[in-house]
Formats: C-alpha cells, sequence, structure tokens
C-alpha cells in the first residue's frame, strides 16, 4: 500500500524557497501562508499519488505539460525513498512554444 503524508516534514525544504518567493506570501499571515502550504502540498502528493496508480495499471509513461522538476530528479535517482512507481514513471514534459 502506498502511504504519503501531506504532512511529512521532508517536504518543508523544498516547498519554503518557492513559496517564500510568490505575491500571497507577502500579504498572508503566517497561521493563512501555513494553511496555504498544507493545500498546496496536499494536491501535489495527490498528484504523485495518480502517477503511483497509473504505473501500476500499466500505464508507466505520463505526458505532462510542461516541466515538472520533481519527477525527472525521481527519475534520475535523487530521491531514493521515492515510491518505486515513482521511480519506474516515464514522464514526457511538453514544451508549446508559439512562433
Amino acid at each position: 500500500m502506498l502511504r504519503i503524508s501531506p504532512v511529512s516534514p521532508r517536504f518543508a525544504p523544498a516547498r519554503e524557497p518557492y513559496f517564500s518567493s510568490t505575491p500571497t506570501a507577502t500579504t498572508a499571515g503566517a497561521a493563512e501562508r501555513e494553511r496555504l502550504i498544507e493545500v498546496s502540498s496536499a494536491y501535489f502528493l495527490e498528484e504523485f499519488l495518480i502517477f503511483c496508480r497509473l504505473t501500476r495499471r500499466d500505464l508507466p509513461v505520463m505526458v505532462y505539460p510542461g516541466q515538472f522538476n520533481t519527477p525527472a530528479e525521481i527519475a534520475a535517482g535523487l530521491h531514493h525513498q521515492a515510491p518505486d512507481e515513482l521511480r519506474e514513471l516515464t514522464l514526457v514534459a511538453l514544451r508549446v512554444q508559439g512562433r
């Protein structure tokens, strides 16, 4: 069974630099800021759960619109504790450019 906790302290260092640079970070109070971080972390983990479930159903290739660094890092072996399903996932990132 795949178990991922959205409140894991392991995610705090990764989420903090990104969130600190957003406009919301400058206007939100500390409690609201933490709530927003938890909501975005939960969404991120739910998305990974979907990737894992699709891999288990023999759909190991995910075509993603845009750049998604964390799955690429997992595929490169940078996150050894990631679930097997994520390490086995093939991610195709689409870059759409205008003329």
